[in-house]
């Protein structure tokens, strides 16, 4: 398990000018969803594999 900080994740998502949707939620009504979607994809940028 890794430990990554969302802060400006919210500002970052909110900014996105792709429509978010999941199951036809957005993002308030599944914000923990996308926001450990937006922190994986933060630290997968900041730590690439090989």
């Amino acid at each position: 398990m890794v430990t990554v900080p969302v802060e400006g994740l919210d500002a970052a998502l909110r900014a996105s000018p792709a429509r978010l949707s999941t199951m036809g939620r957005g993002l308030d009504a599944d914000y923990a969803y996308f926001l450990a979607a937006a922190a994986a994809g933060h630290y997968a940028v900041e730590h690439p594999t090989p």
